[in-house]
């Protein structure tokens, strides 16, 4: 199953794969950790079924804005695993 999208910072290492430097806009706006990113995202430590992932299209347009505002260069990852959550 799709999940949803990971969005991580692009350091040109050799290494692509899901590990790295994730959600990299939350400790320069902090307020997206504390609201959409905190109640919709981050739940995989509460609940093994949930993978940290959005599938929410605004939520995804916002990050992309404030990441080239921010001139961080990024990739989106696709994440396709067994877990139920999010769908």
């Amino acid at each position: 199953m799709i999940n949803g999208i990971i969005f991580q910072r692009d350091d040109n290492r050799d290494y692509k794969g899901v590990e790295g430097d994730n959600w990299y806009l939350n400790n320069i706006f902090p307020e997206l950790s504390e609201d959409f990113f905190g109640e919709n995202i981050e739940k995989s430590w509460y609940d093994s079924d949930y993978v940290d992932v959005c599938n929410d299209h605004s939520f995804i347009e916002k990050y992309i804005e404030l990441s080239k505002r921010e001139n961080i260069k990024f990739r989106m990852l696709l994440c396709e695993t067994d877990r139920l959550k999010p769908q």
